[in-house]
């Protein structure tokens, strides 16, 4: 049996805690803006939606075939270190797991903090994901994404302060973004081959990039403009690089990607050249 409990937070607000196994049924706050605190908890079929949460923190626990359609949050850690007011010990990072779990519309916070926390056959649509969420010890495994994502970087290698988790590499693969707007969204030691990504007008996965690159360029070179011929230069530059060093010479590339700052008809130029197949050696 799970069980949920009640402890003093801040001032006189008191924190709803989740531990032990939970089956079916509704999850609700005591009232809107409530801190949420789950622990060791395993839950299965249980509908969290439309809920008002204050902060969230989740510790050692999985959640498999729950809803948290339509909730908002406005702190969370979805992989903690450890239970939420304890001191990490450093020696151990358990991971959380959300197994086939419907975030619709979930509105979550610019500063949320993913932590180890592993997604598998999860649903993304049109949830409030942009800014600085932080996924450097985050899994994504044949999930969906729908609607925009603004200025997040996804990333396939653990950071070198987080090995507590056990691991090297976040798996990353076999998600399907091919109803997302991406916009200034990275990737980095990731197989974008491996994904189902967006297509044209708005997005271009490309190979070769540094073929590529080496064509757009010498467009440029015939623009009369220096500060417009720099921009594009140093645009090119940042995207052969991160290329080479983060997804084995594959570019996913927007409009956003092609200097924000140009005027339309040389973004359009330096588009045109990096998706003309004409160029690249067979």
């Amino acid at each position: 049996m799970g069980d949920i409990s009640r402890v003093k937070g801040f001032g006189t607000n008191t924190v709803l805690v989740l531990r032990g196994e939970h089956r079916g049924g509704r999850i609700a706050l005591d009232a809107p803006g409530q801190d949420l605190h789950v622990d060791g908890a395993r839950l299965t079929g249980v509908d969290l939606s439309g809920l008002q949460c204050g902060r969230v923190f989740v510790h050692d626990s999985t959640f498999e075939g729950c809803t948290f359609a339509g909730s908002s949050v406005t702190g969370a850690f979805l992989g903690s270190t450890g239970p939420a007011g304890t001191m990490w010990d450093q020696r151990s990072w358990p991971q959380s797991v959300y197994r086939d779990c419907d975030f619709t519309r979930v509105r979550l916070p610019d500063n949320l903090m993913f932590g180890n926390a592993r997604f598998e056959q999860c649903l993304f649509d049109r949830t409030r994901l942009r800014e600085t969420t932080s996924t450097g010890q985050a899994e994504f495994v044949s999930c969906t994404f729908r609607g925009r994502l603004r200025n997040i970087t996804f990333r396939g290698r653990v950071h070198e302060y987080a090995r507590q988790v056990g691991r090297d590499c976040n798996a990353f693969t076999g998600n399907d973004l091919t109803a997302a707007t991406l916009t200034w969204v990275g990737f980095r030691n990731i197989d974008l081959r491996a994904q189902h990504l967006p297509g044209p007008p708005d997005h271009w996965l490309l190979d070769r990039i540094g073929e590529r690159t080496t064509a757009a360029l010498a467009a440029v070179d015939s623009w009369p403009d220096a500060a417009e011929q720099r921009l594009a230069r140093w645009m090119l530059a940042e995207l052969h690089r991160d290329a080479d060093e983060y997804t084995d010479g594959y570019a996913l590339v927007t409009k956003e990607r092609i200097g924000e700052t140009l005027p339309p008809e040389r973004r359009a130029q330096v588009l045109a050249a990096l998706t003309d197949y004409t160029h690249i050696q067979q």
